[in-house]
């Protein structure tokens, strides 16, 4: 089922050095929310605290309130709760072995072994994303030897195939050509009926064409966020104009 995620006073100190700042925001179950902004805006950094792999940085220090349905991530066991929240990171992670195996790893990290149970989940994912047809047959190859766009596809059926009920997407379109980027954004737009979505993009017209929602970030900090539609015709904020009509200079 989608994850309601509700963001407040969140900040991060990496090294005593001020990254996230006040953070104060809200994604809708069933909704797709998009992260924009410039270059080190922090889009990625957020996805890292929501899924708690920031902590893994020695001299991160957040402080602040992430809850998926109500429930603090920070009082999660972190094995459970990468279990409803799945990350697409930007540049494809390929572990060894089949394409097969590989979709399926989070599934036996986390204790499922059946063989068929395996292959109707890999199956499920393949045809919920429209690639059937064209990935089945990969599933015995080696994963390392698909092309880097392949590879990126790959990764998104692994953070399916758990089911997520938050799926975390990072610029998941920079390796794609444009017949992928439409196939996953009009997948993207059927997934959020069981999964709430949250996607960093540095694509303006790609928040525009699938998101409900859209945060404008920058030095760390929320500059505007609002209804798709409503803040990119009628940004509220000079910023906010200023990046949308191409006018910001970094």
């Amino acid at each position: 089922m989608p994850i309601h995620v509700s963001i407040s006073q969140l900040n991060l100190r990496i090294d005593n050095k001020p990254v996230l700042h006040d953070i104060a925001l809200e994604a809708e179950a069933g909704h797709i929310l998009a992260l924009i902004g410039p270059k080190k805006a922090g889009k990625t950094t957020l996805l890292r605290v929501i899924n708690r792999m920031v902590e893994t940085r020695p001299g991160s220090k957040v402080s602040g309130s992430v809850t998926l349905d109500g429930a603090s991530i920070f009082q999660m066991n972190v094995t459970d709760l990468r279990t409803r929240v799945g990350m697409v990171p930007s540049r494809p992670v390929i572990f060894p072995g089949t394409v097969y195996d590989n979709i399926c790893a989070g599934l036996k990290l986390h204790g499922l072994h059946n063989g068929g149970r395996l292959m109707q989940r890999v199956e499920a994912v393949l045809k919920e994303l429209g690639i059937y047809r064209d990935y089945y047959p990969m599933l015995e190859l080696k994963a390392s030897s698909l092309t880097t766009a392949q590879q990126q596809i790959v990764c998104i059926c692994r953070a399916l195939a758990l089911e997520p009920g938050l799926l975390l997407m990072d610029e998941p379109s920079r390796v794609l050509d444009s017949v992928a980027v439409m196939r996953l954004e009009e997948a993207m737009s059927s997934l959020k009926k069981r999964c709430t979505i949250v996607l960093a993009t540095n694509l303006l017209q790609q928040a525009g064409r699938i998101a409900d929602e859209t945060a404008l970030l920058m030095d760390g900090c929320v500059v505007e966020w609002g209804r798709t539609d409503e803040m990119l015709a009628h940004p509220r904020e000079e910023r906010t104009e200023q990046y949308v009509t191409g006018r910001y200079l970094s």
